[in-house]
């Protein structure tokens, strides 16, 4: 989730980047490494879980806590408490004029 929130900042992409090959992001890179986890399981369940949090946040919509899978609540809280330190270190990035 923290590189989710902050996608835009992991890479300067492959034309800055002194350590691309070409086109391509370099081996290390952090963009290249999330986009590979996002494609696997985790992806799928972090996906999983922003589509539950969207739904959840819609006038209305409800769903028992027993009709959520364990591991989809636990990201749902972890997508929550990443998204609070975001905007607090946005905050504070403002406040010190960053």
């Amino acid at each position: 989730m923290w590189c989710l929130l902050r996608e835009d900042n992991l890479c300067d992409g492959p034309n800055i980047c002194p350590d691309a090959i070409g086109e391509d992001n370099c081996d290390a890179c952090p963009l290249a490494h999330f986009r590979m986890w996002m494609d696997g399981w985790r992806g799928t369940l972090l996906r999983n879980a922003l589509g539950l949090d969207f739904f959840l946040q819609m006038p209305g919509a409800s769903v028992r806590l027993e009709e959520i899978p364990a591991l989809q609540f636990s990201a749902l809280k972890i997508i929550h408490q990443e998204r609070d330190r975001f905007n607090e270190e946005k905050d504070r990035n403002r406040a010190s004029g960053g």
